[in-house]
């Protein structure tokens, strides 16, 4: 390989890094091509925000969310408070055609609180404060509910290797990566499956994604706490044989990559745990191995070194 052909072939890895993020822990599809709304343009078909506006709200990012709540809020005091502020001496101490004040009496009725100095004087003023504490007693169930299903599903801290390998092992070439249990509680019943995802061409020129599961040595583990050495041996017939020579296809190739989902039981949870990471072409590497990152320390404790979790060795 010339020297450009070196230059070029390490700015798209960085690329492909750059979009798929340095390894480390992983629990959704944030780096997905096609895993998120952001990520897929979609034609042909109407807007759906309202529908899934729940969903919206369980998925969106906190500063967003609660930019939300706190910007609803301000909006049902500003049209309660402006009721109130249409009617002069409805609201017993309540300054004549201040709406600061009225902005305020609301917050105490929508909240119920209630200072006891500002009170209805008329029934036109009592129908709004019996129909708004309603409204805040349902908005609070709302988002108390909400917040218990942002902060009770359950997230696993499983950590993945930045690169794959593609090296000789027992004599067989094999992909290899590894992952691990960043909290070091216990999963049981940890179950990978792996895929290549990549764009074919049927016999009649018809384009098609593809996705063909590529069968591991050893695909579940009774436990899960430390780490866990993934194995595909390439035999022929493997979707993965002509990979095994590094010059065979374009090492940022956006519309190859392969799929790793792991699923286990998290003991601490109760239930279960899901993981997902890519790997594309630039994040490939052929012919080296892990450095050893596991070792028993004197005392029988297990010792794993993070500092080392993605260093290759010849």
């Amino acid at each position: 390989m010339t020297d450009t052909e070196s230059r070029m072939t390490t700015e798209k890895m960085k690329r492909s890094r750059r979009r798929t993020g340095k390894g480390g822990d992983s629990g959704g599809s944030g780096d997905f091509p096609f895993g998120s709304r952001s990520s897929v343009v979609v034609l042909g078909q109407p807007r759906t925000w309202l529908r899934d506006f729940y969903y919206w709200l369980l998925t969106t990012r906190w500063s967003w969310f609660l930019l939300f709540v706190f910007g609803v809020y301000i909006l049902v005091n500003c049209v309660f408070g402006l009721l109130f502020w249409l009617d002069p001496g409805g609201i017993a101490n309540l300054a004549r055609g201040s709406f600061w004040d009225a902005f305020f009496f609301s917050t105490e009725t929508l909240t119920t609180l209630g200072s006891g100095f500002w009170y209805p004087a008329d029934r036109y003023s009592e129908v709004l404060t019996a129909l708004e504490p309603m409204m805040g007693l349902m908005g609070l169930a709302l988002v108390t509910g909400v917040m218990f299903a942002r902060v009770s599903r359950p997230s696993s801290r499983i950590r993945f290797s930045r690169h794959a390998l593609i090296t000789p092992f027992q004599g067989t070439p094999t992909l290899v990566f590894r992952l691990a249990n960043s909290r070091h509680n216990l999963i049981t019943g940890g179950t990978l499956g792996v895929y290549l995802i990549r764009s074919e061409k049927s016999r009649e020129g018809r384009a098609l994604r593809r996705i063909h599961e590529l069968p591991l040595v050893r695909s579940q583990t009774p436990l899960f706490a430390l780490t866990w050495l993934v194995m595909h041996e390439i035999r022929p017939g493997s979707p993965l044989a002509a990979f095994i020579d590094p010059d065979s296809f374009p090492p940022g190739d956006d519309d190859t990559f392969i799929l790793v989902n792991f699923t286990g039981h998290d003991r601490t949870y109760g239930q279960a745990v899901h993981a997902q990471h890519l790997y594309r072409m630039g994040d490939l590497r052929w012919n080296r191995w892990f450095a050893d990152v596991t070792e028993r320390r004197a005392d029988g404790r297990w010792q794993i070194d993070y500092e080392r979790f993605d260093e290759l060795v010849d």
